[in-house]
């Protein structure tokens, strides 16, 4: 992965989500200005039903052409 900070994020809970319920989690890069990246993740039940969203911009940290590398290499992001 790769670290970043964290400068705005929202999440939306769309409905309630009971205890012991297993959520997947999905999240693609939507914009990219770098040093800045938007990012959109959504959380599923096992039965598919969206139970919580989210947006995120988050500032990449350290060398670009290091970051584009390691992303076009396969990296995953990390936030702090």
């Amino acid at each position: 992965g790769y670290a970043g900070v964290t400068v705005r994020f929202e999440l939306r809970y769309r409905s309630a989500i009971p205890v012991g319920e297993t959520i997947n989690f999905e999240a693609k890069v939507v914009k990219q200005r770098l040093p800045i990246m938007d990012l959109e993740a959504k959380g599923v039940t096992s039965s598919g039903k969206v139970v919580v969203e989210a947006t995120g911009r988050f500032m990449i940290k350290g060398s670009y052409e290091e970051f584009i590398n390691q992303l076009q290499e396969g990296a995953t992001l990390i936030h702090e």
